[in-house]
Parts: structure tokens; C-alpha cells; sequence
């Protein structure tokens, strides 16, 4: 089956091509690992009537010497939730690739030059109404997801993921990083995707083309994208797709983006995929230049009807960020409570059904969720929506409220974030999402008149207040906490950075002259990265040598 591709996208050609025609291994074949066998599994003989069963994160990873063409005809099914990180698995392949999760259909050519190559997942994957969560990666990639690639015929169907983290520098999914195939009753929350070079970031798939998603959710999904790129809340690129009562949640971005950019609600660049009754209330944003739309960021060959975006302050105030569609096709809403009514469109198109469970007042913040969540297999339609009464208008507006519990659930998530960003070298971005993060937490401070103790030596220099929580420091950070580690540095004198800082002196504010400072501290004293930046190795390690009356 050949692919045909818009002209605009000659430079991911070559990517896609290789991702969804796998050239002939030069140094190891797939199954020098390992060959697709029924011992592989918990049970089952991967027809439709008894498909393979998974049970562990090695058992999901092992799907991937189930893919290619040959295996077209197999089928897999989820008897249980899985936490891969909990079980302690990382990929496959540990021995040669320490860089965490592998996507199904992945691995190594282990030769004279290791290289990533893949093979496309052909079969059936039904998630069975189960969860996997806590699945983390940072890879110089493409076709970064759970899945590779999802070829024409494949299908899944009936899974949450949640907690998943994935840096990449090609296309980047929660589910797949390309998808041909069909995806439906999927949902993705509290994850974390990114794309460090060009091409297409999607809280579902990275890019779509001929496949289609339905009745399927993002929630609380942080997004980001950069260069050339598009990012959508369910798919950053769609091609002669359809996605169908489909909606998003999280925040979606670019950082140093082309004009070429684009982000949207649903998809990041759409080039005639049609999408029905379906909504976004994410929080969306883009550097300058790049297009940003309610629906999408991108639409060419407009094809749709029914889909709706949330406006807010710093929300697109277009459905697309190219063009103008009929409102027919998108419209806006300015109240998120027509979400949260059965009665409104799209909803009123959906398989919804109200339910009074006190369990589900809160999910989703009270928008709707797929009803197997609940139910499972016995759910009686395929969405449910807590029935809320009228909302009190003393309580805190709900988009602050969303930001507020978003803020406090995805700190795991951005903590794996940051890890990655670090690992991929990118120490800037991660500098900034842990200034970001830090600042969405207050810190009370008492003061102290303790003298501070560097290796053993008293400093008799008046000592500041000191924070009684603790937490990371870096650029533009102002504080007692940064005054006291001004202090440190200054008394440490490790060389030229900290007689310029005592210069200025102890200010309270860490500008470039208290990283740099820090970053000489850090140098010899094995911390690394040694890119100035205050965190718990930095802290272990002050410790460690003896200097005490900090704020640890």
C-alpha cells in the first residue's frame, strides 16, 4: 500500500518512509532478540478468539516481535493495569539502550554502528477497559509513543494511559507516534509529550493519516513543540482521517517555532482529515509566527461540523489559525459549563448517558468520561457525565480551579519531564520548567540567627532568613533562600565567578552572576550537570561536606 504525502512535507518524507516501510536490518534482524511466540504471553494463541494476554510491562513490551506484515493476523489483550515504572521495567534492550521505553515495534541494530529501527504494529491491541501508567522516555527518535507505528488495519481499542512522559525528535504520541490504523475508547491524561526537534507533537497520536479516533480523550496533557512543527490535543498532524467525539484538556505550546508552526484544541496541522462533535478546553499558546487555532492550528480542506473550542483570556479566538470556517463547522464557547450538559452540542450527538455517582463528581473536572472507566464491559453507552448542580458563584472560577489541580496531580509527570529534557541536553527548557513549577508553590519563611558552616568553618556573616519549605533555585528566582545560598557561595570562594558575585554582594535575586557562580561551585565538586542550577544534588551534596544552617 503506498502512502501519498502533501508536498509541503518533502522533509519528514524520508522519516515517514522509514517508519512505515522498515529497510532491511544491516546488522541484526528483530529476531536475534527474540521471535513472536505464545510462551512470550500470559495466555492465549493470538487468534480473534484467543488473543495473546498481557499481564507485565516485559509482556507489553514483547509485542514487538509480533509486528510487521507477517503477523498481521494476531491479536492482544490486557487482563489487568499495569504500572511499568512500579514493576521497575525500563525496554528490552537495556544492555545497549538506557533510555527508557522503547515503542512496540522498536529496537536496536546492535552492530558496528547501533542504530533505531522499526517494524509496524499490523495486529489488534484491546486494552480490555484497563490502565497503563507511569511510562517515560527521552530518545533521539521518531515515531515516539507506546506504539510506533500503527499500520492500515490495526486497531486499539478500551485503554487509559496515564503518567506517560515522552521527548523526542520526530513525531511524539501518547498512543502512537504515527498511526494509519483505528483507535477508539483511548483516553490520556496527566502525561507529558514533546518534540525537541521538527515534526508533530499529539496527546493521542503524533500524526494521523487514513486512520481514524473516536469517542477517545486527553486530560490534563502537557504538550510542547519546537522548530517546524504542529501540535494538536488529540493529534499534532491528520491527514484523509476522521476523528469523531473526540476532546481535549491540558496546555498546549511552542518554543522558538517557524512561521511554519501551528497549534490547535484537536489537531496541530490539519490537511483535510474530517472532524465531528467534537471540543477543547485546553489552554493553548504559541511563540510568534506560528498559527494557532481553537480547532486547529492548520486546516486545509475543511471537512467537519459540530466541534466547539473554549475561550478564555490567551485562548485562539479562531477555530483555525489559516483560515475562517463556516461556524457550522467550529464554533466558540466562552462558558465551560456547555460541556458539562448533555442537552449541548456536541454532546447531544454523543452516546452519553448522566450518572449520579458521588465517586465521579470530580473526574475530569466534571466533563465527560468514557463510561467503561466506571463500568467496564458492562458500561450501557460509551460516555458518562456527572450530573452537577448550578455552580456557586462564590467558588473559584473553574478554569483557575482546572490550573490549581492540574498544578498539583502532574508533578510527577514534570519531574520526568525535566529529567529527559535534561538527558537530551536541551538545559535551558528544563532550568525553566523547574523555575515554572517551583513558582506555582508558596514558601513561608522565619527568621534565623544562626551562623552558616562551610567545611567546618564558621561564617560570621549575618545570617538571612530561611525558608521553612524547601525548593529548587534558579534564574530570576528572589528570596531569602537565594540570599542564603548567595551567602554560601560567596564564603566558598571557589574562584573568579564568586569574587564577582561578591562584588554585587548577597542581593536576594539570582541573575547570571549567581549561576555562574554556582556553576564554578558545582564543577569541582562532581555535581552534574554543573550548569548552575540549585536542586537536591547540589543540596545532598552541601551536606554532605558539612555545611549546615540552610534551609535543608
Amino acid at each position: 500500500m503506498k502512502i501519498n504525502y502533501p508536498t509541503f512535507l518533502v522533509l519528514s518524507l524520508v522519516f515517514l518512509c522509514g517508519l512505515l516501510f522498515s529497510a532491511s536490518p544491516v546488522y541484526a534482524e528483530l529476531s536475534d532478540y527474540g521471535t513472536c511466540a505464545s510462551d512470550l504471553f500470559a495466555g492465549g494463541d493470538g487468534t480473534s478468539g484467543s488473543p495473546w494476554q498481557i499481564s507485565t510491562a516485559e509482556q507489553l513490551a514483547s509485542i514487538t516481535f509480533c509486528t510487521g506484515e507477517s503477523h498481521d493476523d494476531k491479536n492482544f489483550i490486557l487482563i489487568n493495569d499495569i504500572d511499568v515504572e512500579g514493576e521497575g521495567f525500563e525496554n528490552l534492550f537495556t544492555e545497549i539502550d538506557s533510555n527508557g521505553w522503547m515503542p512496540i515495534g522498536s529496537y536496536i541494530e546492535d552492530g558496528d554502528e547501533p542504530s533505531y529501527e522499526y517494524e509496524n504494529f499490523y495486529g489488534n491491541f484491546d486494552g480490555n477497559y484497563h490502565v497503563i501508567s507511569n511510562v517515560s522516555s527521552s530518545r533521539d527518535s521518531d515515531g515516539h509513543g507506546l506504539f510506533g507505528v500503527l499500520f492500515p488495519g490495526s486497531s486499539v481499542a478500551n485503554l487509559g494511559l496515564d503518567g506517560f512522559d515522552f521527548v523526542g525528535t520526530g513525531v511524539v504520541g501518547g498512543l502512537a507516534g504515527y498511526s494509519l490504523g483505528d483507535i477508539s475508547g483511548v483516553y490520556v491524561a496527566n502525561s507529558s509529550f514533546a518534540s525537541e526537534d521538527f515534526i508533530y507533537v499529539g496527546g493521542i497520536v503524533g500524526g494521523t493519516d487514513g486512520g481514524s479516533i473516536s469517542d477517545s480523550f486527553t486530560y490534563n496533557v502537557e504538550l510542547n513543540g519546537s522548530d517546524f512543527v504542529g501540535v494538536g490535543g488529540i493529534a499534532g498532524y491528520a491527514s484523509v482521517a476522521s476523528l469523531n467525539r473526540v476532546f481535549s484538556d491540558g496546555e498546549f505550546y511552542t518554543e522558538d517555532a517557524r512561521a511554519a508552526g501551528a497549534v490547535g484544541g484537536i489537531v496541530g496541522q490539519n490537511e483535510g482529515a474530517e472532524t465531528n462533535d467534537s471540543f477543547s478546553v485546553a489552554d493553548m499558546s504559541t511563540d510568534i509566527g506560528s498559527q494557532i487555532g481553537g480547532i486547529a492550528g492548520k486546516w486545509g480542506d475543511i471537512a467537519g461540523e459540530n466541534n466547539f473550542w473554549y475561550t478564555y483570556e490567551g485562548n485562539p479566538v479562531s477555530c483555525s489559525g489559516d483560515s475562517s470556517p463556516d461556524t457550522s463547522v467550529c464554533d466558540s464557547v466562552d462558558d465551560i459549563s456547555v460541556f458539562k450538559n448533555i442537552e449541548n452540542e456536541p454532546l447531544a450527538s454523543w452516546d452519553i448517558e448522566i450518572t449520579n455517582d458521588e465517586d465521579f463528581a470530580d473526574y475530569n473536572d466534571g466533563l465527560p468520561f468514557l463510561a467503561w472507566i466506571r463500568d467496564g464491559e458492562d458500561a450501557d453507552s460509551v460516555w458518562l457525565l456527572y450530573a452537577a448542580g448550578e455552580e456557586d458563584p462564590e467558588e473559584e472560577p473553574v478554569v483557575e480551579k482546572r490550573k490549581s489541580e492540574r498544578n498539583k496531580s502532574g508533578t510527577t509527570s514534570v519531574r520526568r519531564r525535566i529529567q529527559n529534557l535534561i538527558s537530551i541536553g536541551n538545559i535551558q527548557r528544563a532550568n525553566e520548567l523547574k523555575a515554572e513549577w517551583s513558582q506555582l508553590f508558596g514558601y513561608e519563611t522565619q527568621a534565623t540567627s544562626e551562623p552558616v558552616v562551610v567545611n567546618n568553618t564558621v561564617n560570621t556573616t549575618t545570617v538571612s532568613p530561611v525558608a521553612t519549605g524547601v525548593r529548587d533555585l534558579t534564574l530570576e528566582f528572589e528570596g531569602d533562600d537565594v540570599r542564603r545560598l548567595q551567602e554560601i557561595l560567596i564564603a566558598q570562594n571557589t574562584g573568579p565567578m564568586a569574587g564577582a558575585l561578591a562584588g554585587i554582594g548577597a542581593t536576594g535575586y539570582f541573575g547570571s552572576y549567581t549561576r555562574d557562580a554556582l556553576a564554578e561551585y558545582q564543577l569541582p565538586n562532581g555535581i552534574v550537570p554543573a550548569i548552575g542550577y540549585f536542586g537536591i544534588i547540589t543540596r545532598t551534596q552541601m551536606t554532605s561536606v558539612g555545611i549546615e544552617g540552610l534551609w535543608w
